[in-house]
């Protein structure tokens, strides 16, 4: 009675190539994926600013402004009135660089950053937008009304046709914008939104125009 036995078989090295190859393609993508998930991550944050900028904007213009006077009788007074904030004298931070791959963190004292137009008689910018940041940031972020929108330092002017997913700004309308340069590249990412007031109505947007969210 003969009894085979099987021998144990090596892989050849074209099989150990194949599942070298299978390894780094998945290595690759599992790295694109991560990085994807990081730059999603980190730019929610733009995404819950523009939202808070957006709330008040229009908490700030359903508030009714009075002119102080004094009616004499059998006369009536000057009718309330709604009004945006006036635009933010400068952006938060000043320079794009300033969060270019690292993050910027705030100076919110009397007269800096977000806190830079408090001590004007009438707040205006972000400061009558009741938004700061205390930490670390990832993004610059402007606010402007009227037909000019917002500019940034990163160049992306935000006006009529400015932006191919942003309708024209008009007089009545405000604008609130987030630039960024997560991996400190020469490319800038921009999240646009903002809103328009009718009424004495003010309805923001219910989309972000993005333009190169990864960036």
């Amino acid at each position: 009675m003969f009894i085979r036995k099987q021998s144990d078989r090596a892989f050849t090295l074209i099989e150990l190539m194949i599942v070298v190859a299978i390894v780094s393609i998945l290595a690759v993508l599992a790295q694109f994926g991560v990085r994807r998930y990081l730059a999603n991550a980190k730019s929610a944050e733009a995404a819950n600013a523009l939202g808070m900028m957006n709330q008040g904007a229009v908490a700030a213009y359903e508030q009714e402004a009075t002119r102080s006077e004094l009616v004499k009788k059998s006369n009536t007074s000057v009718a309330s009135a709604h009004a945006l904030c006036a635009r933010a004298t400068a952006t938060v931070p000043a320079a794009i660089a300033s969060v270019k791959g690292v993050k910027y963190v705030p100076d919110n004292s009397a007269g800096n950053d977000y806190a830079k137009d408090v001590g004007l008689k009438v707040p205006t910018g972000f400061a009558c937008l009741r938004f700061e940041i205390n930490q670390p940031q990832f993004f610059q972020y402007a606010y402007g009304t009227g037909a000019a929108g917002v500019s940034g330092a990163s160049g992306y002017a935000l006006a009529a046709g400015g932006n191919p997913h942003q309708p024209a700004w008009k007089s009545t309308s405000w604008a609130v914008g987030a630039f960024g340069n997560l991996n400190g590249d020469k490319r800038t990412s921009a999240f646009i939104t903002g809103g328009d007031t009718a009424s004495g109505r003010a309805i923001p947007a219910t989309t972000i125009s993005a333009t190169d969210p990864e960036e």
